[in-house]
């Protein structure tokens, strides 16, 4: 099966309009305060973490709007139970921005991990980067399994960003 969940957002960048597959897409994951209408009017960002990942999002929007061109990027959105790689498309429709998130591939995990968002930083808040799902350890990038190894709680409090990996794919989209 292909998910394709999809949204539409006007030009003060509020969701104006979910496709089918979207409320199916947030009782999966355990969202269901998502589904529904309970979307539609509100901004795009207030359900975006982390104040890079909000900059990175607010950046995209604008590229596309006065590039007048369509983006598209893959990224991971990984749940307790897999990894997800997903791909991106924007494009402009009638003054609004289309976006459709597609499921490329599904992987396993040999065990469930959850990540708790922390409200603020602490010594032991880690850094994921929402775009690769990888957590910052020390000084490297590395799967959320690796940096978990011995710990049986399978769960992280983590902030969100964008890691300096991430940052120049999509310097060269031109999307920052």
């Amino acid at each position: 099966m292909r998910c394709v969940v999809e949204f539409l957002l006007n030009e003060q960048n509020e969701i104006v309009a979910v496709g089918e597959q979207w409320d199916a897409f947030a009782l999966e994951n355990d969202a269901p305060e998502l589904a529904g209408n309970a979307v539609i009017g509100k901004p795009l960002l207030d359900y975006v973490s982390g104040n890079v990942t909000r900059r990175f999002v607010h950046q995209l929007l604008q590229t596309v709007r006065a590039n007048q061109r369509d983006l598209t990027l893959d990224y991971r959105c990984d749940s307790p139970l897999q990894r997800r790689y997903m791909r991106m498309s924007i494009r402009q429709l009638n003054g609004n921005l289309h976006f459709e998130h597609s499921v490329l591939a599904l992987e396993a995990r040999k065990r469930p991990l959850k990540f708790n968002r922390a409200q603020q930083r602490s010594k032991d808040t880690k850094i994921r980067c929402s775009m690769c799902n990888l957590v910052r350890q020390v000084e490297e990038w590395l799967e959320p399994e690796c940096v978990l190894q011995g710990d049986a709680s399978g769960e992280m409090l983590v902030i969100y960003g964008v890691c300096e990996s991430c940052q120049q794919k999509l310097q060269a989209l031109g999307a920052i």
